[in-house]
């Protein structure tokens, strides 16, 4: 409900294959006004154990999709977001919990370590 109310526009939702992450997405999409249809299930989501893996992953992400949301699991999702943040905050992301980091870039290609502001926890 957050995004919807504060007017931010999702572009692309990727989630893991795993059936409650599924079950976000729909949800958020639903909340969202995002279709579902176009919701997108990549197992790196599920099956990767480095985050640097899912930076690279990122970084091949459409460009003209300026705000993409991923829905995955932890300690996967959290050793993403530490690694992206230049924030040098401290966090550790609960069950369903809603991250949202911003780029100074208009490249996907360009988000590496330390790139990222995180905008709220």
């Amino acid at each position: 409900e957050h995004i919807r109310d504060t007017g931010y526009v999702i572009d692309l939702i990727i989630s893991s294959g795993a059936t409650r992450a599924k079950g976000t997405a729909v949800i958020i999409a639903q909340t969202t006004g995002y279709n579902q249809s176009d919701i997108r299930y990549n197992d790196i989501l599920y099956t990767s154990k480095k985050a640097s893996e899912i930076v690279d992953f990122i970084g091949e992400m459409p460009e003209e999709k300026s705000s993409v949301m991923l829905i995955g699991h932890n300690p996967l999702l959290n050793s993403v977001a530490l690694n992206i943040s230049n924030s040098g905050d401290e966090f550790f992301l609960q069950k369903s919990s809603m991250l949202r980091i911003d780029f100074d870039t208009d490249s996907w290609k360009a988000v590496a370590q330390g790139t990222g502001r995180t905008v709220f926890y």
